[in-house]
C-alpha cells in the first residue's frame, strides 16, 4: 500500500514480469482506517509505464485500486489480473489506458474495471478538474470476461465513458452483467491514427439476486444513462441471453459514423433500447433479431435518418 497522496510512477523494466498477491486475510491492524482495499493501492494516482508485464491476484479485495485516478502509458506490455475478491481495477477520479494489454479473467468477482468519483474522508465527492468519474481509451487492448458474478460490469463509469481507439473484446455473460455500462454519456470515435474495434458478447439473463427481485438488472452489451454519440470505428455486439439489450440509451443515441452490427438472438431482447430520440447522419448500422418477442430497434421519442445504411426493424413504444 501507498500512503502517499500523489503520484506513484510505477516503472516496469523491459521484458520483465512482476507479480503481486495479497493474503486473504486481512490482519489485525491498530488503525482502522487503514484497510485492505487492494493488493495494490494508493491514496494518490497511479501511471503505469515501461515495457513490463504487470500480473496481480487480489485475493482479500480489489486488485488494483487508487483513490484519484489510473493511468497506463503506450509503453506498457501487458496487465493480467489474476483474480479478485471484488473489483479487478477499482479508481477514483478517472482510468485512462493509452496501450499494452489488460487481460481481466473470469475469476474476478467484483466488476473489471469500476472507476467512481472521488470523494473525501466524510463521503461528499471533491470537486475538481480531474474527478470527472470517466473510463478513456485510447488505444491497448482490453480483454474481460465477466462470467462469475451476477449483476457485474466489464467496464463501469461513474461519468463518462470515452472510447478514442484500442481493440476491446468484452463477455457480458452473468446474469445482469453488461459489457460498458455509462453512468453519463458514452463517445465512442476513432482518433487520427487509431483503430477503435469493439466487440461484445451480452449472453446471461435477468439478475436472480434478491436485491433486484422486483426490478431485476437484464444482461447488456452497453447501456448508457446519459446520450450515446457514435463518430467511427466497429462495433460487434450480440445479445443472446432472455431479455437482454444490445445497446440501451436512457436518453439520445445519434450515430455519425462507424460500422455498426448489433443481433438479438435470446427471448424478449432487443437490439436497441432507445428512450428518447435516435438519429443516423452516416455511417452503416445493422440490426437483426430473432427469437420469441425479440425487437430490432426500440424507440420511445423521434427517429431520423437522415444519412448512411441503417437495417433493422423498428418499434416505438411510449
Amino acid at each position: 500500500r501507498f500512503k502517499c497522496g500523489k503520484r506513484i510512477a510505477l516503472v516496469m523494466a523491459d521484458g520483465s514480469v512482476n507479480t503481486f498477491k495479497d493474503s486473504q486475510d486481512k490482519g489485525v491492524t491498530p488503525d482502522p482506517l487503514d484497510n485492505h482495499k487492494a493488493c495494490i493501492y494508493t491514496k494518490g494516482h497511479i501511471e503505469l509505464s515501461g515495457a513490463g508485464t504487470l500480473n496481480v491476484m487480489g485475493n482479500y479485495n480489489h486488485a488494483i485500486a487508487t483513490k484519484e485516478y489510473f493511468k497506463v502509458k503506450k509503453s506498457v506490455k501487458a496487465i493480467n489480473i489474476l483474480g479478485a475478491a471484488s473489483d479487478a481495477i477499482h479508481a477514483g477520479e478517472y482510468f485512462a489506458m493509452n496501450g499494452g494489454v489488460l487481460t481481466i479473467n473470469e475469476t474476478t468477482l467484483g466488476d473489471g474495471v469500476q472507476v467512481e468519483f472521488k470523494t473525501d474522508d466524510e463521503g461528499d465527492k471533491v470537486v475538481d478538474e480531474e474527478n470527472t468519474g470517466e473510463v478513456i481509451i485510447n488505444g491497448g487492448t482490453l480483454n474481460i470476461t465477466m462470467a462469475s458474478t451476477e449483476d457485474a460490469k466489464c467496464i463501469k463509469s461513474d461519468g463518462n465513458a470515452t472510447i478514442n481507439g484500442g481493440t476491446l473484446l468484452l463477455h457480458a455473460t452473468a446474469n445482469g452483467s453488461r459489457g460498458i455500462q455509462a453512468g453519463g454519456a458514452l463517445t465512442i470515435t476513432q482518433a487520427e491514427d487509431a483503430t477503435t474495434d469493439i466487440t461484445i458478447y451480452a449472453e446471461g439473463g435477468k439478475c436472480t439476486l434478491s436485491s433486484d427481485k422486483d426490478d431485476p438488472d437484464k444482461c447488456m452489451g452497453i447501456n448508457v444513462d446519459g446520450n450515446a454519440t457514435i463518430d467511427a470505428g466497429t462495433i460487434n455486439i450480440t445479445a443472446s441471453g432472455a431479455s437482454a439489450n444490445g445497446l440501451k440509451v436512457d436518453r439520445n443515441l445519434t450515430v455519425n459514423g462507424g460500422n455498426m452490427t448489433i443481433a438479438a438472438t435470446g427471448t424478449s431482447s432487443n437490439g436497441m433500447k432507445i428512450g428518447l430520440n435516435v438519429t443516423f447522419t452516416g455511417g452503416t448500422t445493422k440490426v437483426t433479431n430473432s427469437g420469441s418477442k425479440s425487437k430490432g430497434i426500440v424507440y420511445s421519442g423521434k427517429k431520423s435518418v437522415a444519412e448512411g445504411t441503417v437495417s433493422a426493424s423498428w418499434t416505438y413504444k411510449q
